[in-house]
């Protein structure tokens, strides 16, 4: 690790102050300002992995559980090493519980993580763990390490630093304990609670020493406020540790029992002994949780069953349950192979198909005319090719070319099925750029048709419309939300609006966008929209979208406009500034105000020095903030009705003198609908 630091110049300045001969002659001096920058990002994902780890590896455990975790052996510690892998899954194994100070009875738990969290963990111990305590050596000078994941504080501080929603966890457990010395018996894990409340009365004695982690001391304050942070960020609902212990268990109630889930559940899961499957696995998930079934009944509110006959061992029967529960996040690693027995394969494609083939009679039974009608009024009709383009998209043809004039009603193709199948599924529109997605979004508010922008650190729900960017459509996270979408039928169609920008991208001109292509091969619906496509460039399209011709449904309408012309002009080179403000000046006095001019240019810096000589307005992606932008794209096109997109007036409306074919007309001054 060093030496490849050492050879990237720009990273060796990150971290290095050394020059390279110092570098050779063995005087290493680090710079103390990038070394504390690269320790905050340490803490930062360890952090996060935090988060990750609690939420994927099934039963969640307590603060104080998480952060007794090893990742290997110390002479000093009183633990082992509790990261390992088995049969290609990392398992985290918590030996430390809340009865352990007391009794010394140790509980072995283990939690498997998806393969896709145990990777990021393995390559955090691969490459990250055995650079940071060289880093510790030459910019700290400490020689002392630490085998913990999360560095716990010293023992007697854990419990009187826990969440207060597990304060009233314990008084729950506490109240459990006499009910059961009233009725003559004993459980094991309400005395462990009852050992806890001892603990939380203990003022600890010793004085707390410097932590030897680069990210500090772990605490169950420490956890509950990373939970925080990292649940409200991602999902927009502030989460903490004791919450997530009553929302798990409670989600797997709702998954097991709620009459809507009930016969996929059994299709999937049920085992030949339905009766001693259900109760096994929910013994196993309280165990899991750390306490016992009775505890997980009475403080969880899951229902008392009769205990099972044990045939696995109680790793296995950990493994089967954390399992579980990764499928039902929808992590692909999942469904592999060496997780699922060929039975259990069949039944979940079999569920697929018959959730496929429900998606596809909802989408077959969309009556177009009744939706039109309910969105636009009893006097809207159909125009040019809409419907021949709508009826394709009914019948699933898989790729749909829609040619179009502008202000055509192309949006009506996605916007019309999304608005006649409500909350049914997901929409992808990917738009080339933002005054479109804008305009498009307010349109689709209009109608009531929920629709969002992509955002890739909090999840999208409830919207039937998802508007992305196409650089953002090529990430890997629009990747994976795009296949847990298709995986769970709900990916309906995948639009692809002003879809010539595929062939006027380049190298050096965002050439993310010719990654488009990827598009077709997610198997669903693509749609194509453009008004500036020739039939002379249809070849070249096909393809850099990747698809042949036969394969391609194409709807073709004329794109000319009564109300448009076209002229070239010529002029001397090193002139193009006089020439404009002369084009401008003829343009003004034929079209006087309220009529407007619009000049474009090719850079922004050209834009900037236009608008000096013309002493008028630019826009630019870089003029201001999105609220500044929509205030002057909608100054811009007040004539127009705030929509850009607008080249005259549309069916039902008071045309303009432009629309008339008046010779010196201005702009309307009013617009109605």
């Amino acid at each position: 690790m060093w030496q490849r630091i050492f050879d990237h110049e720009g990273i060796r300045r990150l971290l290095v102050t050394s020059s390279i001969e110092e570098i050779q002659a063995g005087q290493t001096e680090c710079d103390p300002a990038g070394v504390e920058r690269y320790f905050r990002q340490v803490r930062r994902f360890k952090e996060e992995m935090m988060a990750l780890i609690h939420m994927s590896a099934g039963a969640p455990a307590r603060a104080t559980e998480l952060i007794s975790i090893q990742h290997e052996n110390d002479s000093q510690a009183q633990s082992q090493r509790g990261v390992f892998i088995d049969n290609g899954m990392v398992v985290f194994v918590t030996g430390y519980h809340k009865g352990y100070k007391m009794g010394r009875r140790v509980k072995i738990i283990h939690r498997y993580v998806p393969r896709e969290v145990g990777e990021v963990m393995v390559y955090y111990l691969w490459l990250v763990e055995p650079f940071v305590p060289s880093l510790q050596v030459i910019a700290r000078r400490q020689c002392d390490y630490c085998p913990w994941m999360w560095q716990p504080r010293p023992e007697a501080e854990w419990a009187p630093g826990e969440d207060a929603a597990e304060e009233g966890e314990r008084e729950e457990a506490a109240a459990m304990e006499e009910d059961a010395a009233e009725a003559g018996g004993e459980d094991a894990d309400a005395w462990s609670d009852a050992e806890e409340d001892w603990l939380s009365g203990v003022v600890p004695q010793t004085i707390e020493a410097a932590p030897r982690n680069v990210d500090g001391f772990g605490d169950p304050d420490r956890v509950r406020r990373v939970m925080y942070r990292e649940t409200e960020a991602r999902s927009g609902v502030r989460t903490g540790v004791a919450m997530w212990r009553n929302a798990y268990p409670a989600i797997q109630c709702r998954f097991c029992h709620d009459p809507s889930v009930r016969e996929a559940l059994d299709d999937i899961y049920e085992a030949p002994r339905a009766g001693a499957g259900d109760a096994s696995i929910a013994s196993v998930r309280a165990r899991q949780a750390g306490h016992s079934p009775r505890m997980e009944e009475m403080i969880y509110g899951l229902l008392l069953t009769a205990n099972p006959i044990a045939t696995m061992t109680e790793q296995a029967q950990f493994r089967k349950v954390t399992i579980d529960w990764h499928r039902m996040l929808r992590f692909a690693s999942s469904w592999i192979e060496h997780a699922v027995d060929a039975d259990l394969e069949q039944r979940r494609q079999k569920e697929e198909q018959r959730a496929r083939q429900r998606r596809w009679d909802r989408i077959r039974r969309i009556d177009i005319d009744a939706t039109m009608t309910q969105l636009y009024g009893a006097e809207a009709r159909l125009r040019g090719i809409q419907r021949p383009a709508l009826e394709a998209m009914v019948a699933q043809v898989p790729r749909v070319l829609a040619i179009m004039r502008t202000g055509g009603g192309k949006s009506l193709l996605f916007m019309l099925p999304v608005a006649a199948t409500p909350g049914d599924g997901v929409t992808v529109v990917v738009v080339p750029t933002i005054s479109l997605r804008q305009d498009l979004q307010e349109r689709c508010d209009r109608e009531h048709i929920p629709c969002v922008e992509w955002n890739g650190k909090r999840p999208l729900y409830h919207a039937g419309i998802i508007m992305v960017m196409p650089e953002s459509a090529v990430t890997k996270a629009f990747g994976r939300f795009i296949d847990e979408k298709r995986t769970m039928q709900q990916l309906d169609w995948i639009v692809i609006d002003e879809c010539q920008v595929i062939l006027e991208s380049h190298a050096d001109w965002r050439p993310e966008v010719l990654k488009l292509c990827e598009m077709a091969e997610k198997e669903v619906q693509v749609l194509y929209l453009t008004a500036k496509l020739p039939p002379s460039e249809d070849p070249r399209f096909y393809q850099a979208i990747g698809v042949p011709e036969a394969d391609v449904v194409r709807f073709r309408e004329a794109t000319t406009r009564p109300n448009a012309a076209y002229r070239v002009v010529e002029y001397p080179r090193g002139e193009e500034e006089a020439e404009v403000s002369r084009l401008v000046e003829e343009r003004e006095a034929r079209y006087p105000p309220p009529g407007q001019i619009v000049v474009y240019c090719k850079t922004i810096e050209q834009a900037k020095g236009m608008a000096e000589v013309l002493r008028c307005s630019v826009y630019h992606r870089h003029v201001g903030d999105t609220a500044m932008k929509k205030t002057i794209l909608l100054r811009l096109t007040r004539h127009m009705d705030g929509r850009p997109d607008r080249t005259g007036c549309e069916e039902g409306e008071e045309r303009c003198d432009v629309c008339q074919g008046a010779p010196c007309g201005s702009a309307r001054e009013q617009c109605r609908q």
